[in-house]
């Protein structure tokens, strides 16, 4: 009887808050407003996945354990291991994307949003075109999008 009791437990559980989220929000009401903006770098960005990820991502250089600080990456023949980071390269100042998909992901009880960003252009030609994860740490609010101050600018453009 506590066998059958402890596996009903344990499916339970499983069914309740293991279970993984993976959805596409760019349709959302209130996500739907970021899809197109478009943005230019004002500073040069890490170009890296974690280990374990799925999608290369830009973010700002860091040091410690995670990111090298940009300094570092001069040089080096991408991509490299940085501890548990591959680092693909760099994407230079002044560089362009647009916000392309915004995701919910992860497990059910702890999912996050991703922004998913498309490099439109930039003086490093291997970049554009590319889909890219926006890294967390650049990002100042997600509601609505904004990134930190110095990291980018948005980009306007008049129809007049």
């Amino acid at each position: 009887m506590m066998k059958r009791f402890v596996k009903l437990i344990m499916l339970f559980v499983f069914a309740t808050g293991c279970g993984r989220v993976d959805r596409d929000l760019s349709n959302d009401s209130h996500y739907m407003g970021v899809i197109g903006k478009q943005y230019r770098t004002k500073i040069e960005l890490l170009v890296y996945r974690f280990k374990g990820n799925k999608f290369e991502t830009i973010g700002e250089s860091g040091g410690g354990i995670e990111l090298p600080p940009i300094n570092e990456t001069k040089g080096k023949e991408f991509p490299y291991r940085y501890y548990d980071t591959y680092v693909f390269g760099v994407l230079p100042a002044g560089s362009e994307f647009r916000v392309a998909m915004v995701r919910e992901e992860g497990a059910y009880n702890n999912a996050f949003i991703y922004y998913y960003v498309e490099i439109t252009k930039s003086d490093d030609r291997q970049w554009v075109g590319k889909t890219v994860n926006v890294s967390s740490r650049i990002i100042a609010s997600d509601d609505p999008l904004t990134f930190k101050s110095g990291i980018t600018e948005e980009m306007s453009f008049d129809n007049n």
